[in-house]
């Protein structure tokens, strides 16, 4: 049964694109409640439950009131769907930054109707089963409430921590499944609580979420410590479901012919033969596939065409592929991975998959020596 709330319409000054969101709504099945500026969302939302919020990112205090509105937990299955003028590598992370959820042509209503249509609104038979629990130092409480977010969703119990002592104590519980702090927090030094944790015995695997320019020096000084990883700080949050789920398989990879890593750019994709192309952005690639971010996904066993520009490249590439498996937003799944569908390549022109390998050669070796 689909939830009875609009879609919030956030920001949008021009009238008549106004009126084309909301029959694009319409004709994916919900009302829409337009407010024109972030303020006024704020307040809307104390006393309403949105099934989604279209939100232009150019609109005064949209970032402050994208960072708001995930601090609010009851609202933490809606999405929020950026609108802007151009589609490139820097609206994407810039709204995953936010805590939204994808991102949309302004002047492409028609691109919200798959993303209405396609959340997964029926709540689960059963919960899904806990994970365990997640310690987070920092003391940047806008980082803290997109790792929450993130965290909760896929089904952890998140303890934060500001002091070292604090996350040392708390970790000590066989229940912590995972330790992250943040090199930038002004807390204690990251290194040192990872080798702390190690000297006392403990083997929780902690990830150091660090500047990209100073990711190499702390990689270095936590060298040879097991199951300690450095990521980029300035990455989407969703990007720690990636490093739990890969410290989680003990260095197993499932048997695939690569491995599998994390890499943002923008992608366009359609359904084998379709006439129009839709937009997304890779959360993850290999030698042999890539896993798109989208609250479109296309069905499992559906064959796709897509471009993108390959890690090391400096033009697009076009390959064809089988979308493998999916997930839809919404609580009926476990989020280990943000929404999206996962695709095996299966051709491409010669030259474009040789471009495509290359690039993920050359990105592989300089992420991780492989």
């Amino acid at each position: 049964m689909k939830a009875s709330g609009p879609l919030l319409l956030v920001g949008v000054s021009d009238t008549h694109v106004a009126h084309s969101y909301t029959a694009c709504a319409n004709d994916a099945g919900f009302d829409t409640d337009a407010v024109a500026t972030a303020a006024e969302a704020e307040s809307w939302l104390e006393n309403h439950d949105p099934i989604a919020i279209a939100l232009d990112m150019t609109s005064h205090g949209a970032e402050t009131s994208c960072l708001s509105l995930r601090g609010m937990a009851r609202l933490a299955h809606v999405p929020v769907i950026g609108l802007t003028a151009e589609l490139n590598d820097l609206a994407f992370p810039e709204m995953y930054g936010w805590g939204g959820d994808d991102v949309i042509r302004s002047g492409a209503p028609r691109d919200l109707v798959p993303r209405l249509r396609g959340l997964a609104t029926d709540a689960p038979l059963q919960p899904p089963a806990a994970k365990g629990r997640v310690v987070v130092v920092d003391s940047d409480r806008r980082r803290r409430v997109l790792y929450a977010r993130v965290l909760r969703n896929a089904h952890y119990d998140v303890h934060f921590a500001i002091e070292a002592d604090e996350a040392l104590a708390a970790s000590r519980n066989e229940a912590v499944k995972l330790l992250i702090t943040n090199a930038e927090s002004g807390s204690e030094d990251a290194v040192d609580l990872a080798v702390r944790t190690r000297s006392e015995g403990l083997a929780v695997p902690v990830v150091i979420a660090a500047p990209p320019m100073k990711m190499s020096g702390y990689r270095a000084a936590v060298e040879g410590l097991a199951k300690v990883v450095v990521t980029d700080g300035f990455a989407p949050p969703e990007n720690l479901l990636f490093v739990a789920n890969e410290l989680g398989r003990s260095g197993a990879n499932d048997g695939r012919a690569s491995l599998r890593l994390l890499f943002g750019t923008v992608v366009t994709f359609r359904q084998a033969g379709r006439d129009e192309d839709a937009f997304g952005c890779t959360y993850n690639i290999s030698a042999g596939g890539l896993y798109v971010r989208t609250l479109a996904p296309l069905d499992r066993g559906d064959d796709v065409w897509l471009e993108l520009r390959p890690p090391r490249s400096d033009r697009r590439v076009r390959l064809e592929g089988r979308v493998v498996w999916r997930r839809r937003f919404g609580p009926i799944e476990s989020a280990t991975v943000p929404p999206g569908f996962g695709v095996q390549i299966t051709d491409a022109a010669k030259a474009d998959l040789s471009r495509y390998e290359a690039g993920y050669r050359a990105f592989a070796a300089d992420t991780v020596g492989a």
